[in-house]
C-alpha cells in the first residue's frame, strides 16, 4: 500500500529525503502547498481531476475516492 494517509486520516508528513509537497498544514513552508479549493461539487471535481490526470503523463501511483485522495510523480525537483 503506498498511501501516505496517516492512522487518524490525515497526510503524513514529507521525510527529509522525499521530493514531496504537501498540503498537511503540518509541514513546513518550503513543501507546503495550500489544499486545492473548488467552486463545483466536490466529487464531480476529484472525478474530473483524475480522468484528466489519467490522460496526462504523470505517473498516478495511487487514487482514493473516499477521501479525495491522489497520488501523483512528476519528473523535477524541489528547490530546497
Amino acid at each position: 500500500q503506498y498511501s501516505h494517509l496517516g492512522q487518524n486520516g490525515r497526510l503524513d508528513t514529507c521525510s527529509r529525503e522525499a521530493n514531496c509537497v504537501s498540503s498537511s498544514y503540518n509541514e513546513p513552508p518550503n513543501v507546503y502547498v495550500s489544499p486545492l479549493t473548488t467552486v463545483n461539487e466536490p466529487t464531480k471535481v476529484f472525478e474530473r481531476a483524475v480522468r484528466d490526470l489519467r490522460q496526462s503523463s504523470f505517473d498516478l501511483v495511487e487514487i482514493q475516492p473516499s477521501s479525495k485522495y491522489i497520488h501523483l510523480t512528476v519528473p523535477g525537483k524541489l528547490h530546497p
